[in-house]
């Protein structure tokens, strides 16, 4: 009989896996090179306008500009739960944002603005329906037209790879099956709260670069084990070992002598326990870099952003000038832009 195809597996089968998988470096120097793209079309845009001293317009540096992505991506997560969107949704325009910036640097769009199209888009893409009119109606100073102009930008640039695999539907398996291995030796109640953890923890997670070096299921392994290590080990634990038991009872009714019995079992524990201790190097490397999700503070994110705007549009100087003001003695927290996708109305909807 033919082996059962692993989500993990299947995952690395994907567009996900061959289009956004990453090592460390790679990704690094990727980031790297959009942050040069995004400064020479400042250069471009200050040769263009020649009456504004270049001098006077910060660049944005690589860190910078993962600090204001993922800034934004928390964003999504609030906005999400507004309109009441579930967490594929929010998961999947967390993920359509920071692909988008593995192609646009922030000095070429706003992620402030991609970020309503990327969650609208992910709305589509998850089938939860909501319309352009009602979406825009209740996010302040916000089209239909603002969001779908650049709609087809973003298609472009996630090169039309709209499905996303997330840790949450192994998370889910995972529950299922330790209450299954773990029979009688843990509560559902206390199951259940380890994962109402681990889908939390999963939130940084998404914001984290876990997702373009680890598959969703170690990634939903590693939220566990953060949560909990003592079950999560004891379930592995559990869980390699009886890989082989029906195997073992066979070879030890067939195998007559004791010591050729002892040479067919060792070599199949040890790889076993290879693979085990294996694994949990894995998952417990996979959560450092999620320890490492950056979380922003809304003045961070707004100092960041005042040299976004005069890197998009360095005319906006020669207009705080003649208004008096210099980007010296601006108050960051007197213009709150990055504030403009709040939503209207009502207090957001909780979980």
């Amino acid at each position: 009989m033919s082996e059962r195809v692993t989500f993990d597996e299947l995952y690395r089968r994907s567009t996900q896996y061959r289009k956004w998988s990453f090592t460390k470096d790679g990704l690094q120097q990727r980031r790297r090179s959009i942050n040069q793209k995004g400064l020479d079309r400042v250069e471009k845009v200050l040769n263009e306008t020649p009456e504004v001293d270049s001098s006077q317009i910060e660049r944005v540096t690589v860190d910078e500009e993962q600090k204001l992505i993922s800034f934004h991506s928390r964003r999504i997560i609030m906005l999400a739960k507004y309109f009441n969107m579930p967490s594929q949704v929010r998961a999947t325009a967390i993920s359509f944002l920071r692909k988008f910036y593995l192609v646009n640097s922030v000095m070429e769009y706003h992620p402030k603005l991609v970020l309503l199209t990327c969650l609208f888009l992910a709305a589509k893409s998850e089938n939860f329906f909501i319309s352009i009119a009602s979406f825009s109606k209740r996010i302040p100073k916000t089209t239909p037209e603002s969001i779908l102009s650049l709609e087809f930008e973003i298609l472009q640039s996630l090169q039309f790879t709209l499905f996303v695999h997330h840790p949450f539907r192994p998370l889910y398996g995972f529950f299922f099956d330790i209450q299954e291995v773990l029979k009688g030796e843990i509560s559902v109640k206390e199951l259940g709260k380890i994962y109402d953890g681990a889908r939390n923890l999963i939130n940084d997670a998404l914001i984290s670069d876990a997702v373009y070096y680890y598959t969703p299921p170690q990634i939903a392994l590693a939220c566990l084990k953060q949560i909990d290590e003592g079950v999560t080990l004891k379930y592995l634990r559990k869980k390699f070992g009886q890989s082989d038991v029906k195997k073992e009872k066979v070879e030890i009714k067939e195998v007559k002598e004791e010591d050729q019995e002892m040479k067919d079992e060792t070599p199949q524990e040890k790889k076993i326990e290879n693979h085990l201790e294996q694994l949990i190097k894995v998952i417990t490397d996979c959560h450092q870099v999620i320890s490492t999700a950056q979380d922003p503070t809304k003045e961070e994110a707004t100092i960041i952003d005042k040299k976004v705007q005069y890197c998009l549009n360095p005319s906006l100087l020669l207009k705080r000038k003649r208004e008096g003001e210099t980007p010296e003695s601006q108050d960051p927290n007197k213009r709150q832009r990055t504030e403009s996708v709040e939503p209207s109305s009502t207090t957001p909807a909780t979980n």
